[in-house]
């Protein structure tokens, strides 16, 4: 019997790290790039930071690709499941990577225009 619940406990423990890993990794870089869209600070600076970010989104985005694959094949296994299902068990796993990535680039953009305005008003008025 006590091997029963210690296993049941190792069972336990494995899937609360697994998921920690699946959904805690992405939500951390998410909390990053929304605290990155704040007004100030050095633009070149920030641009840097986005663009390591892009680049961490899209490496978590290429791990966790084949993963989202498998659980929304693994979704339809069913003969009465559609595609919706699939779709469903796809953003369940690459969702929030997937967001991470667009968010990052939505960022970049944003920065890239603002770096552009900043340069025409200092030629407007002569500083640069």
């Amino acid at each position: 019997m006590i091997d029963f619940i210690i296993m049941i406990g190792n069972m336990i423990l494995a899937y609360s790290i697994a998921l920690l890993f699946a959904y805690g990794i992405p939500v951390i870089q998410l909390v990053k790039i929304v605290r990155g869209f704040k007004q100030g600070g050095d633009i070149k600076q920030k641009m840097r930071d986005t663009v390591l970010q892009i680049k961490v989104s899209t490496l978590i985005v290429i791990v966790y690709l084949p993963i989202a694959l498998f659980i929304g094949g693994m979704a339809t296994d069913a003969p009465s499941s559609t595609m919706v299902q699939f779709w469903q068990g796809f953003f369940l796993m690459a969702g929030i990577p997937l967001l991470c990535l667009l968010l990052s680039t939505i960022k970049l953009v944003m920065q890239y225009f603002t770096k552009q305005n900043i340069k025409k008003e200092l030629i407007k008025e002569g500083e640069l």
